[in-house]
């Protein structure tokens, strides 16, 4: 929670006042702000004397369940030691008051400073986004997944510092959870699209979320907005983000496609935070360690009671909007809340392939190739003959690469909108990539135009017209058998 001071009068409990000691040696000063589950003092820590923030959580969530949630908080975040890691000095229960002491930081939140003025000047954007993804390398290193990486738990420091707080909703990578199995957490605008299905949520997560917030620094605005937080977390689910460089031509081309990358929908395909900041910091030199500017701003605050009605609201509109965006009167609905599903049929026509040229794509294996002798197979007309995969160790490649795939070279640019696949596999993962030649790597390739997830043989990647010359089907998760293997494709254009 930001330490900033807050301009108007927060109402709290009577037994929470200035001058009170909790825990024999902490007196509260001020109150610094309030969220949906607890309130943030500045403090005075009379042993130390030094000044703390202290997380008290509210009365009315005093129930065994958010105790256990509120008490798991400082033991989690406890066991991370960062500069870039707002600190826990200790927790406390003292006469029916339940307590974290925090590291106290003099500055803002990211927040504050994005409702002032956005965008961010390129500096102060890369410097927080750096910092941010060497925090979360750190806690995704300790185990430890953040969940709601937000602008509001982005701390600025008054001398440059960037740290990063709230690991209320945090999740242990080994599973341990404190939330309701099938739930999603996290704010609406920066949730992950697995976070909205309810599905398996690690540290792929926060960097879709970071993702999101530095998109917003550099654009002045989030990739999904819609007329209600069902609406917005749904999107991502239906679109990819719009990219940047639409709205920044001025930027690093590498720069925005990290972002993209970031932002991807297939979890396998989203750098991890290293990766991030090392990019990050490559396109900035020693930006990393550049000051931030930082500014106050009048906080604004929505009432508690509010805020957990909103949640329930939002949990229960997502799970209808899933459910009825499989519908054709349900994609309607969603149309007009201002969704557009991706997958909406499109009058096409096919692409004849008997002029086109079939390559594998392993960029990670030793000779670069892929059962290249079977590539004839995937055009001959019999869903019998496969081109496959080799066999790994498990449905991840054993570990050894991020995924395999096929390049089709029309030898013509052309303008694409399908990809049709006959396979005889299940669980597999992948996406498509449409571009100009065959780059050497997968990040060269740009943003995926479609992904699949969990595709049980055949499939069809629908994606909004692209030009091109090359096609890549990239197999990111080998499913069920530890091994894809694909009778025949089929490209088609619009018709």
């Amino acid at each position: 929670m930001t330490p900033a001071v807050v301009d108007t009068p927060l109402q709290y409990p009577p037994e929470l006042r200035a001058g009170r000691r909790l825990a024999s040696r902490y007196r509260l000063e001020r109150l610094l702000a309030h969220g949906g589950m607890a309130a943030v003092w500045l403090a005075t820590d009379e042993q130390l004397r030094r000044p703390v923030a202290v997380k008290i959580l509210h009365e009315h969530l005093r129930d065994e369940r958010s105790l256990e949630r509120f008490r798991g908080e400082g033991k989690l975040a406890a066991q991370l030691s960062h500069p870039g890691i707002v600190a826990i000095y200790d927790t406390f229960h003292d006469q029916g008051i339940d307590g974290i002491v925090l590291e106290y930081v003099e500055g803002s939140t990211l927040r504050d400073r994005l409702d002032e003025a956005t965008p961010l000047a390129l500096g102060d954007a890369v410097a927080v986004a750096t910092q941010v993804a060497l925090a979360l390398a750190e806690a995704h290193r300790r185990g430890l997944v953040h969940r709601d990486i937000k602008p509001a738990n982005i701390l600025l420091g008054a001398r440059g510092t960037v740290k990063v707080t709230d690991f209320g909703i945090a999740k242990l990578l080994d599973g341990s959870d404190l939330t309701q199995p099938g739930t999603f957490v996290g704010t609406a605008k920066y949730l992950a699209p697995e976070q909205v299905t309810g599905e398996h949520v690690d540290g792929r997560a926060d960097v879709y979320a970071l993702g999101i917030v530095l998109y917003e620094m550099l654009a002045g605005q989030v990739p999904f907005r819609a007329a209600t937080d069902a609406a917005t977390a749904l999107a991502r689910l239906q679109l990819p983000a719009p990219s940047l460089t639409r709205l920044r031509p001025d930027l690093p081309a590498g720069l925005c496609d990290l972002v993209d990358r970031m932002l991807d929908r297939a979890p396998a395909r989203r750098p991890d935070p290293a990766a991030v900041a090392a990019t990050l910091t490559a396109h900035a030199g020693t930006v990393a360690n550049s000051p931030v500017v930082v500014h106050r701003a009048p906080r604004r605050r929505v009432p508690v009671a509010l805020v957990v009605v909103s949640t329930a609201v939002l949990a229960a509109l997502v799970v209808s909007a899933v459910l009825v965006g499989r519908t054709d009167a349900g994609r309607r609905m969603l149309e007009r809340l201002g969704v557009r599903d991706a997958d909406t049929p499109v009058a096409t026509v096919p692409i004849g392939l008997d002029g086109a040229t079939f390559q594998s794509f392993d960029p990670r294996g030793s000779d670069r190739a892929e059962h290249d002798e079977l590539l004839p197979f995937i055009h001959d007309g019999n869903d019998v003959t496969m081109w496959t995969t080799e066999k790994y160790a498990d449905r991840s490649f054993g570990a050894l690469k991020d995924g395999v795939g096929i390049i089709i070279d029309l030898g013509r640019t052309t303008t694409l909108t399908e990809l049709q696949v006959r396979s005889a596999s299940t669980g597999w993962n992948a996406a498509v990539y449409v571009a100009d030649g065959a780059p050497d790597s997968i990040e060269d390739w740009g943003s995926a135009r479609a992904v699949r997830n969990a595709i049980v043989r055949d499939t069809t990647f629908t994606f909004a017209p692209a030009r091109g010359r090359t096609v890549l089907l990239w197999i990111t998760d080998l499913g069920d058998a530890s091994q894809v293997r694909i009778g025949e494709l089929e490209l088609r254009r619009p018709g």
